[in-house]
């Protein structure tokens, strides 16, 4: 009886929604997410699809400025046309806008010299060395214009641009403007950064660190912000020139003081200075008239009464005017004033480490001194954290989350009805009490959802569910989602990194973001510099995972809305010309209908103009290999030498930037648990792509069969995108396990929608 002959088998990948996998899963075959999962995706996301497309390049915007030390990207959003990347930096913040960084009023250059350095004349120009400026507009001297410099050896009326030689330069004719980075003092260290807690209401950041005062960051213009340090107390001043008057005697002594009240912000002021009165009513008509000055905000004013000394007051009545008249009214002691401006935060040791806002209050926590204690401002009152006695509903609010273990609060989160709060050893909810519908000083229940530590990466919000990173002693090596639990109407958790361990094991997540707009990602920055990328829609129960590289390392990450989409910027630390430099880059838009504007290349910058073969600005740059899109036409083997680079044709649209390679290698092919220990040779694979270009497809990097990038286009056009099915043969051996490696080119753009390899 002769063999049974070999029969080819396909097996169709429609998905890869699954995202990465680690090893362990390889045998999982009875997993749903089995047959959409891959070995690896690098360089790319996956769409809620199934797709999956490389990922956009990254646009260079500067240099930080002390790139000797880490920065951190903040987004600040008032509302789609009002939003920012604020750079946090050892003692400044910088504002980033819109790709760009926010300058300063532009100042008048007239004059510039052809020496080392370069000597600018710029009348008053109120600049410091080492403050940063950018030059354009200039004549002549060209070679200036459109960059960013140190500012050295400055004068009232000069300044030099820093290391900058123009003794070969062009002389300057006329004209040109310096204008200077916008920037603001702060505190903050550089190894403060890591640990700074933000929350924002409106046009205010309240910003916080156990090592400094509580702060709020408010935005007047996009080149005009304050950072001042919180004053804990009421707003309204409380009434002066209290006195009384009366017409009548006796030896009964009343006191009186009074506060100012807003009716609208439901705000009230401490007490006024005592007044005294003598008067024991004893005749029909006798009274005590009460009088004040105005008190700028208040609407009207709260009298309260002590009787024979007692200097305890009780609440006798209002007024809208500047007095009022005792009629031997009974001083209600159920009703007391605010005696004193408190503070809780007014000491080192005292100064909160975490910040929320809920139902109109503030929330404090995780000091030093009281890592546990939550203290919630009054209602609508955020400075001010005063109580009466016996408290009042819209009073200051305070608890502790004990667990008898030194924990501490790292971050609060409102989310529908309750403040979570997350500490370094479970996640806590506080919530109105009994049939009241909010958290008041009498009315607050406070418990456990969920035993995860949190670390001091804030937790994402997003639609029905929040992220949070978790991992013991601040070790971040997990994602975990947060949602109602159907079945107990309580809250439950998810671990999301399950199935992809490998990309976390002996790793932490130090920072990430949330990219809503258009494609749904979170993008986790890893301490050795890798972004993990994870698609996540909770209601389509999509997860996937992928990792980002470059040529360098990511370390911090803020997404900012920015027209129709949200914008990622990133802090990534370059090696340039054997020195270590930080820079701030924006990841570019993914979206193009000609080939001419796709852009993915990193730290690239593009020119638009008359055709040119010298394309300049890439001192950024210096001796790295790049590859430049050059009207459509892929130019690789390009080395940046003097800041510019060489095309071999002249082209009127070119990105320019550093390479990275998109790949996705497919799961062990298997057809099932019967094929598993069989040994299989892979003779071809059909991929679906969508507008895609540069595709190899083999059994490893090394093996590649390349797509040929031409058909039918006309002589001197680039070549065409490709969306459809497109088939590569495969040359592999007999292999227990085999995959298929699919790798697209530098510099361009692939989608890959479903894989179908054909094996014996």
């Amino acid at each position: 009886m002769g063999a049974r002959p070999l029969m080819p088998v396909d097996i169709p990948q429609i998905s890869f929604g699954g995202g990465a996998v680690s090893p362990g899963v390889y045998a999982r075959v009875d997993l749903q997410k089995f047959g959409s999962a891959a070995a690896r995706i690098q360089n790319m996301f996956v769409h809620a699809e199934g797709g999956s497309s490389n990922r956009a390049g990254t646009r260079y915007i500067n240099e930080v400025k002390d790139s000797a030390k880490r920065v951190r990207n903040v987004p600040f959003e008032f509302n789609e046309e009002q939003a920012y990347c604020l750079e946090f930096g050892d003692r400044y913040v910088r504002v980033v806008r819109n790709g760009a960084l926010v300058l300063e009023a532009e100042k008048a250059i007239t004059g510039a010299t052809s020496t080392n350095p370069v000597v600018l004349t710029v009348n008053a120009h109120g600049y410091s060395d080492g403050e940063e400026v950018f030059i354009s507009g200039v004549g002549g001297m060209t070679q200036i214009n459109g960059q960013f410099y140190k500012v050295a050896g400055a004068t009232p009326n000069s300044f030099e641009l820093q290391g900058v030689d123009g003794t070969g330069f062009d002389a300057y004719t006329s004209g040109g403007t310096s204008e200077r980075v916008y920037e603001i003092e702060t505190p903050y260290l550089e190894a403060d950064l890591g640990t700074l807690k933000f929350r924002q209401s409106n046009d205010v950041m309240f910003v916080v660190h156990r090592s400094h005062a509580p702060r709020r960051l408010s935005r007047l213009d996009h080149d005009d912000w304050i950072l001042v340090e919180e004053q804990f107390a009421s707003t309204l001043s409380a009434p002066t020139g209290v006195n009384t008057t009366n017409n009548g005697t006796g030896n009964k002594v009343n006191g009186y003081v009074v506060t100012a009240f807003n009716e609208e912000t439901g705000e009230e002021s401490i007490v006024s200075s005592r007044v005294v009165a003598v008067n024991d009513f004893g005749e029909i008509g006798f009274f005590v008239r009460v009088a004040w000055a105005s008190v700028p905000g208040a609407t009207k004013y709260n009298i309260y009464k002590d009787e024979d000394g007692s200097l305890f007051y009780g609440y006798i009545g209002s007024s809208a005017s500047l007095t009022f008249t005792d009629n031997n009214i009974a001083p209600d002691f159920a009703d007391t004033p605010p005696t004193s401006n408190r503070n809780p935060f007014a000491a080192a040791g005292d100064y909160p480490g975490a910040v929320g806002l809920h139902e109109q209050r503030i929330a404090y926590g995780g000091s030093t001194n009281t890592p546990l204690t939550t203290e919630m401002s009054q209602t609508s009152q955020f400075q001010n954290f005063n109580k009466s006695s016996p408290t009042r509903d819209s009073d200051a609010v305070a608890f502790r989350t004990v667990t008898g273990q030194g924990n501490e609060i790292r971050h609060y989160r409102s989310f529908r009805d309750r403040l979570f709060v997350f500490t370094s050893g479970a996640v806590w909810s506080a919530r109105p009490g009994g049939d009241v519908d909010a958290i008041t000083p009498a009315s607050k229940k406070v418990s456990v959802e969920l035993y995860l530590s949190a670390t001091d990466v804030p937790p994402l919000t997003i639609k029905e569910n929040m992220l949070m990173v978790s991992g013991p002693n601040n070790r971040g090596y997990e994602v975990h989602s947060i949602g109602v639990s159907v079945d107990t109407l309580g809250y439950s958790g998810s671990d999301l990194t399950v199935l992809a361990r490998h990309l976390f094991e002996t790793h932490t997540i130090r920072e990430w973001a949330y990219i809503e707009r258009p494609h749904r990602l979170v993008v986790a920055v890893r301490d050795d510099g890798v972004i993990l990328c994870m698609s996540y829609l909770e209601e389509h129960q999509v997860y996937a995972w992928s990792e980002w590289t470059t040529d360098g390392a990511f370390e911090s990450v803020a997404s900012v809305p920015e027209g129709s989409e949200d914008a990622l910027y990133v802090i990534v630390r370059r090696t340039v010309d054997g020195v270590a430099r930080r820079y701030q880059e924006r990841l570019h838009t993914r979206q193009f209908t000609e080939i001419e504007g796709a852009f993915f290349v990193d730290s690239g910058l593009t020119y638009t103009g008359t055709a040119t073969s010298q394309i300049s600005g890439l001192s950024h740059l210096e001796g790295k290999g790049v590859v430049a899109l050059a009207d459509g036409n892929l130019v690789q083997g390009l080395t940046v030498a003097d800041g510019a680079v060489t095309l071999p044709d002249a082209a009127s649209v070119v990105h320019v930037g550093l390479p990275f390679l998109p790949l996705i290698e497919s799961m062990p092919l298997n057809a099932g648990r019967a094929t598993m220990a069989k040994r299989k040779a892979i003779s071809k694979v059909a991929l679906r792509v969508l507008s895609a270009r540069g595709i190899s497809a083999g059994p490893d990097e090394a093996n590649l069969q390349t797509y040929p990038a031409r058909e039918s286009e006309p002589w001197g056009a680039p070549a065409g995108l490709r969306t459809g099915v497109i088939e590569l043969p495969i040359s592999s051996d007999w292999e227990l396990d085999r995959s298929i490696v699919v790798v697209g080119e530098a510099g361009l753009p692939m989608t890959v929608l479903a894989m179908m390899p054909q094996f014996d």
